[in-house]
């Protein structure tokens, strides 16, 4: 069962740059707003999260409907409006990141350059991890939040990774073989030269592909799709944290804690605790 996260907003500015050097991020909540915002021109780059209601996002001249589970990209110097259902409760999620960041993700190819509208989809590890980003923002430092704004960038990264994954069609070839493999495989290490030699591959190539089609590295992706699986047998209350990291290969328990908290935000028994 999804259980949706506590309603938290906060902001923070990086510096004295104005709104464009602004890191910020929570949960909205309403009802019988319809227009949030007419024809904005940010100086910043902004998601738009999804979770329950319904939600329009007009740009370039496009009215696209964003039902549950849909990103809007809300790009800086690029003219748009977000509308609300009125009649229907809403919940969404939103990140504003500093321009630097997005500058940086635009030249990685990590931001899509002719898209504004993105389906990740829903699911629970996913907004655990939205609210455990927003704990990190309260939480950092508030002059030199580095781990928010690193926590931002892998959030950003995983969400557009998940859109990739959720388009029309998917992915098809190498790519998507590659991915079965790896999520077939959370129950042990993956050497990725293997990965790469079983899709008809280079090593190097295989790397630069995967990263480029599905957003993150290959030994990324296996990460959360193993770490997402410990979620699930967690929940279970089954077995012990120890046993749970030998069901899924790990061999040091201390290395299924760090990744564990590298991708949730949270240790195992603190997850454990909360669900």
């Amino acid at each position: 069962m999804r259980t949706y996260p506590t309603l938290r907003s906060c902001h923070r500015t990086l510096s004295s740059g104005g709104d464009s050097d602004k890191l910020a991020g929570g949960f909205l909540s309403g009802k019988g707003l319809r227009v949030l915002a007419r024809d904005v021109v940010n100086t910043n780059f902004t998601l738009l999260y999804v979770i329950k209601g319904r939600c329009w996002f007009t740009c370039h001249g496009v009215r696209h409907e964003l039902p549950p589970g849909a990103l809007a990209l809300r790009l800086p110097g690029v003219p748009h409006t977000v509308e609300r259902d009125p009649d229907v409760e809403i919940l969404e999620f939103f990140l504003v990141c500093p321009r630097a960041l997005f500058d940086a993700l635009i030249e990685l190819g990590t931001i899509p350059a002719d898209t504004t509208v993105v389906t990740p989809g829903l699911n629970q590890a996913l907004l655990d991890r939205m609210s455990a980003w927003v704990q990190l923002l309260q939480d950092d430092d508030p002059v030199h939040p580095d781990r928010a704004i690193a926590g931002a960038h892998l959030l950003l990264v995983e969400l557009l990774a998940g859109a990739r994954l959720g388009m029309a069609g998917g992915l098809t070839g190498a790519m998507a073989h590659a991915c079965r493999i790896l999520a077939e495989s959370v129950d042990r290490p993956v050497s990725m030269p293997g990965v790469a030699k079983a899709v008809g591959l280079g090593y190097e190539s295989f790397r630069k592909q995967f990263r480029a089609q599905v957003g993150v590295s290959p030994k990324g992706y296996h990460i959360r799709r193993r770490i997402e699986k410990a979620q699930d047998l967690l929940m279970l209350n089954q077995y012990s944290i120890k046993e749970t990291a030998l069901a899924l290969g790990y061999a040091d328990v201390t290395a299924f804690h760090r990744q564990f908290r590298q991708v949730t935000g949270r240790s195992p028994a603190t997850f454990r605790a909360l669900h």
